[in-house]
């Protein structure tokens, strides 16, 4: 960087920002040294760069910088505090976040009406240059339009798919084929998927596909259709397949079944006397339900520290081959699928 700094005539905290193409320098001035880079044969020696992280790492009392965690909150519910399963998500990623140094933040886009160029403000205001992505309730797949080149960014959602970018999730399709397996082995042969079309739309059929899959190998996927409905009509929907096809457990996630339970008190249906059931998103009902946890806090840990490492590479920018670190969830023995014979 000192040769790159003298051939361009300007200080090396300047070759420095430019290479990571910091938004505090002009453009016309970040693509000139960038060019002249190129041109000399600038390149990062990858050991280096791993000696300086793991020197980062190692002493994390220093203060390294801000990261911003953007959330888009509906006109009704605001996504901090009120969506547990985010709140959770921010304060694993934030406490990590301390541990190598870094302070994370919240940024609400509709704190700044929607306006991406007043958020990409306040971040640069802020010296944000590090950014976590939520999953979004947009069926878009998108939170906000930002200038990506200036920033680092990883997600921690398949929600988001516009744009492209590293990310870290949970592997819903494997926690899926985990359910129907492990009720299969507790003697349960009519499983039943079921799930708001927001849900699956918003995993790219994940989990539907997953149930799926591993009824075929066990021979069920004939037993009982899947369940997609719309949001509205969802209750109506799951009376009416539940009564045809009568599974003896049924398979989705919480928002689902706040949905769908009070329908079988309606019916006189007991749990898990007369049927079992499995959430595959387990956060909140850790203690009661049987199910799969996606350990949210070792997904937004591993999801931090692909952050801090695209920061520490000076990797700015979406990535023209995104990666997707995938976290295996975990079964959670909770009490609402006891074995109906002999395991």
């Amino acid at each position: 960087m000192r040769e790159v700094a003298k051939a361009a005539k300007v200080h090396v905290t300047t070759v420095s920002l430019a290479l990571r193409n910091s938004p505090q320098l002009p453009e016309a001035t970040r693509q000139r040294i960038q060019a002249l880079a190129k041109k000399l044969g600038y390149r990062t020696n990858p050991l280096v760069a791993a000696f300086v992280q793991q020197r980062r790492i190692s002493h994390p009392t220093k203060y390294q910088g801000l990261l911003g965690f953007i959330t888009h909150s509906t006109e009704s519910v605001r996504t901090l505090p009120d969506n547990v399963y985010i709140v959770e998500m921010f304060r694993a990623a934030e406490a990590h976040a301390r541990e190598v140094g870094f302070r994370l933040e919240p940024f609400e886009a509709r704190d700044y009406g929607l306006n991406a160029a007043r958020l990409e403000r306040a971040l640069h205001a802020r010296g944000v240059r590090g950014l976590i992505l939520p999953p979004t309730e947009d069926r878009d797949g998108e939170i906000v339009q930002l200038n990506w080149d200036h920033f680092s960014c990883v997600t921690l959602s398949t929600s988001i798919h516009r744009p492209l970018m590293d990310r870290v999730v949970t592997d819903h399709f494997g926690g899926a084929r985990m359910a129907v397996r492990t009720a299969w082995e507790r003697g349960y042969r009519r499983p039943g998927y079921f799930s708001l079309a927001s849900t699956d739309e918003r995993t790219q059929g994940r989990w539907r596909g997953g149930f799926l899959a591993e009824a075929q190998s066990l021979g069920l996927e004939k037993e009982v259709p899947v369940l997609v409905a719309e949001d509205v009509g969802m209750r109506e929907a799951f009376r009416r397949w539940y009564l045809r096809w009568k599974p003896d457990v049924l398979i989705s996630i919480g928002l689902t079944f706040d949905t769908c339970l009070p329908v079988l008190d309606e019916l006189g249906v007991s749990s898990p006397e007369d049927v079992g059931l499995i959430e595959l998103n387990l956060h909140t009902r850790r203690g009661e339900f049987s199910g799969v946890d996606p350990s949210v806090s070792a997904m937004s840990r591993i999801g931090v520290e692909m952050l801090v490492s695209k920061l520490y590479r000076n990797e700015s920018g979406l990535s023209r081959h995104p990666q997707v670190s995938m976290h295996p969830p975990v079964w959670h023995e909770g009490r609402t699928l006891p074995a109906r014979v002999p395991a």
